[in-house]
């Protein structure tokens, strides 16, 4: 496990008291990308202006793809691309240039 997603200790943050009010509505009105914008931002406390890169290789399960083009599609302002011949398994070659050139943005 790397990272775990939650919050403990001197360095957690206060969390809306609203915050699953807030997100149950936004999910019931079908705003799924204003869901996780929320969630990441006010819950999780990443900045606003974190871009997201969604990738999928050409070799995987189809509904890997669909998933990764879904994902990419709910978060604006994220990006999709595809690993010609990559599978589930990608490897370091394939998936280093895309990641360097990603965070040089």
């Amino acid at each position: 496990m790397y990272e775990p997603p939650f919050m403990v200790g001197p360095h957690a943050r206060t969390l809306p008291p609203d915050r699953t009010a807030v997100l149950t509505r936004m999910i019931a009105e079908d705003r799924r990308g204003d869901a996780v914008k929320y969630y990441m931002t006010e819950i999780i406390g990443l900045p606003r202006f974190m871009p997201t890169l969604v990738m999928a290789g050409t070799k995987t399960w189809p509904v890997l793809l669909d998933a990764a083009r879904a994902v990419a599609a709910a978060i604006p302002p994220a990006r999709h691309q595809t690993l010609p011949g990559q599978s589930h398994n990608v490897v370091a070659k394939a998936i280093a240039p895309v990641l360097e050139s990603f965070l040089k943005l």
